[in-house]
């Protein structure tokens, strides 16, 4: 049988459709105008067998999104779905029914929350766990709920509206954007691979080797930048909210900026050597 395709949304089209499903979600909320008291969860799980370099995409809604390397080759999922409703008997039923459209591709592995349409009285989160092997680019986008990384050597891009990112030990281009939430990232920059950390409402924070070359850009509204353990040369006028300059010999772009909120770009502390 084959299989239908699924289009890689674009940035634009991936927030309309997490924006649309977070939107659905309250709307069912408002329209019973009772309190949603019980919840039930239901599993999911894949394996994906992938080309090394391949994409990885999820599009959430509401819940969280969380990637580590796998031990193996392949793409391991676990997504646990909860649905909150009026009775339990209502929860229990509904959760096994949250569906997740998945396509898969030479290119590699779409996941996108479809939850369960405009059924009302409910609301629905599904919060997403992959173990993916080393080389995986990923694309990662929910709406309330945070999205944290731990270790990619590949190309990640993440946004949500309302949570946190955290990403740790990246060694290739990172791109986040947050609506309303704080940015963590500790990245080693890896030739010109560019770092862009963007935040409206919410803290922003790098942290990357003392050695580093890169050109930096930080700037916020309301809020300080500082620097610790680094020493950035400037090529224009520093104020207390924006920093442009150069590190080491210059080269990969970071560009960190938020509207209300610091930013803070610090040197990483040097391991201490094993007995």
């Amino acid at each position: 049988m084959t299989r239908p395709v699924l289009r890689v949304p674009s940035t634009r089209a991936t927030r309309a459709a997490v924006v649309a499903l977070a939107l659905g979600a309250a709307a069912s909320c408002d329209q019973v105008g009772q309190v949603l008291g019980q919840s039930a969860s239901a599993d999911w799980s894949r394996v994906y067998t992938v080309a090394p370099g391949s994409e990885v995409q999820v599009v959430g809604g509401n819940g969280d999104i969380d990637v580590v390397t796998s031990s193996d080759t392949q793409v391991h999922v676990s997504a646990v779905r909860t649905v909150r409703a009026v009775t339990a008997e209502r929860a229990t039923t509904m959760a096994p029914k949250v569906a997740i459209r998945e396509d898969v591709t030479e290119r590699g592995v779409v996941l996108q929350t479809l939850g369960l349409g405009d059924v009302p009285g409910v609301n629905v989160v599904v919060r997403y766990h992959l173990a993916v092997p080393g080389g995986t680019r990923l694309r990662l986008s929910t709406v309330n709920g945070g999205v944290t990384v731990d270790h990619a050597d590949a190309a990640v891009d993440a946004m949500t509206v309302n949570g946190t990112v955290r990403v740790h030990d990246i060694r290739s281009a990172l791109a986040v954007r947050v609506t309303n939430g704080t940015i963590a990232a500790d990245a080693e920059v890896a030739g010109a691979e560019p770092i862009s950390l963007q935040s409206v409402n919410g803290a922003v924070a790098l942290t990357v080797p003392a050695a580093t070359n890169a050109i930096v850009e930080a700037s916020c509204t309301n809020g300080d930048v500082s620097t610790t353990g680094l020493t950035v040369v400037p090529d224009a006028p520093t104020t207390r909210t924006r920093l442009r300059g150069r590190l080491g010999t210059g080269g990969a772009p970071i560009r960190l900026t938020t509207t209300n909120g610091s930013i803070r770009l610090d040197a990483a502390r040097a391991e201490a050597p094993t007995q």
